[in-house]
């Protein structure tokens, strides 16, 4: 049952990030497609690079944030969410427990929308 619905997610996934069929793709980036596809298998993943030259020098951490500030975000308080209910459950949430909780999540949520208002330059457009 959970294989099944693995697949389906991953099905699912791959449908919403790649919407179009390889026939479309080919007629729209024509020979680059091509070679895409020569160099990249479909199925099985590479163990070499496909394309010559370094990907990236070092690692670049405002790029990090801006590509994995929604999962971070999304951890970060399902995690907050379930020692609180651990705690709970057990009859042990005090309210100053209650009250730290709350403010790591006030602090995820201002480092999520810190990082969403960067991302797509809010401040500027209100200035």
């Amino acid at each position: 049952m959970i294989g099944r619905l693995a697949v389906g997610r991953d099905g699912v996934h791959r449908r919403r990030r790649n919407p179009l069929p390889g026939k479309e793709r080919q007629r729209r980036f024509g020979e680059r497609f091509d070679e895409f596809c020569r160099k990249v298998p479909r199925w099985i993943p590479r163990l070499t690079p496909a394309y010559e030259g370094p990907l990236r020098h070092g690692f670049d951490v405002a790029r990090a944030f801006k590509k994995e500030h929604n999962p971070f975000a999304a951890w970060a308080s399902g995690a907050l969410v379930l020692l609180a209910w651990e705690q709970w459950r057990r009859g042990t949430l005090t309210r100053e427990a209650l009250f730290v909780l709350a403010g790591l999540q006030a602090t995820v949520l201002v480092f999520f929308i810190s990082v969403k208002a960067w991302k797509h330059d809010w401040l500027r457009r209100l200035a």
